[in-house]
This record gives structure tokens, C-alpha cells and sequence, in this order.
């Protein structure tokens, strides 16, 4: 390829591209370009932090005042004791509202409804006719067409005969 030298990455190259050139010049042996340093924060962008005083029991509202509403959040300070939080916690369960079911749960749906099938004939079902009509017919063949006369009509219900090898039920 070419001797020419690429020039210093500069720090606006997008991420890939500064990748992709970099991993390319590794295969080839080639030395790689110091990593340009990130530019510097000023000191006025930088958030100062907050140190937020430490929460403890005696800050705390009476466990019997809170509701739905309240701020359950300083109960789980470092400072407040597992008796007070687990309080806190209790009563978050006693007056929250938690009667909404997420429709991802899978006991969420009522599985004792069921879509009917309606005029709807599965390939099972269809099979199935189809073997307890030839069985009659085979047996109106064979000289018990008496049996097979009062046995009535072929039903409609999947359950009439079960498959090879299954119990019917």
C-alpha cells in the first residue's frame, strides 16, 4: 500500500473510522499515533457535588402519616434503622396502589375463557372423521352393518376415537 503518513487523528474523527484505521494499522505492523487527549473539563462545567446530610430516625415522619403520595425515598438512608425502613416499607405495600396487572405476566390472562372454534374443523379433528368413517365403512363391508347402522351418524366431537396409541378419554 501507500508509505504516505496519515496525518494525526484529530479528536472530531468519529469513533469507527479512529477504530477501524487504528486496527488496520496494527495488522500492518505499523506503528499507532498516540491517543489524542480528551479535552480537558473547565471547572465552571463541572457539577459540584452536593454532599446531602445523612438521614437518620429522628428525621423521619411518624410511619402511621404517610400515603400513596408520600416520599418513601429517605427512609432508605444509611442512617435510618432496618426496623424503621422495613416499617416504611410495609406501610408502602399497605397504601400503594398495586391492583395493576402488567400484561407481560404470564399468569396475567384469564385462561378460563376460551376463543370457541365455532365451524372451525382442525386437521386433527378432520382426521379423525375421516378414520371412524372409514372404520364404519369397513365394518358395513364386513357384515355388521346392523352395529354399525345403530351406532348412529359420525359425531362431530373431536373425541369420538383417540389417536394410535392414546388412552381415549
Amino acid at each position: 500500500m501507500g508509505d504516505t503518513p496519515k496525518p494525526a487523528p484529530d479528536i472530531t474523527e468519529p469513533f469507527l473510522q479512529r477504530f477501524h484505521r487504528r486496527k488496520l494499522a496494527a495488522r500492518r505492523g505499523e506503528a499507532l499515533p498516540p491517543e489524542p487527549a480528551s479535552a480537558p473539563v473547565a471547572a465552571e462545567d463541572a457539577a459540584p457535588a452536593v454532599a446531602k446530610p445523612l438521614l437518620t430516625d429522628a428525621d423521619m415522619p411518624p410511619v402511621e402519616s404517610l400515603t400513596a403520595e408520600s416520599d418513601f425515598s429517605g427512609f432508605l438512608s444509611a442512617g435510618v434503622s432496618e426496623a424503621l425502613r422495613r416499617a416504611a416499607l410495609r406501610r408502602l405495600w399497605q397504601v400503594a396502589d398495586v391492583a395493576w396487572v402488567d400484561e407481560l405476566d404470564v399468569y396475567a390472562g384469564d385462561y378460563t375463557e376460551f376463543e370457541h372454534l365455532g365451524g372451525l374443523i382442525t386437521a386433527e379433528m378432520r382426521h379423525r372423521l375421516a378414520r371412524e368413517a372409514a372404520r364404519r365403512a369397513e365394518a358395513l363391508l364386513d357384515g355388521a352393518g346392523e352395529e354399525a347402522a345403530e351406532a348412529g351418524p359420525v359425531a362431530d366431537d373431536a373425541s369420538t376415537d383417540a389417536p394410535d396409541g392414546e388412552a381415549a378419554t
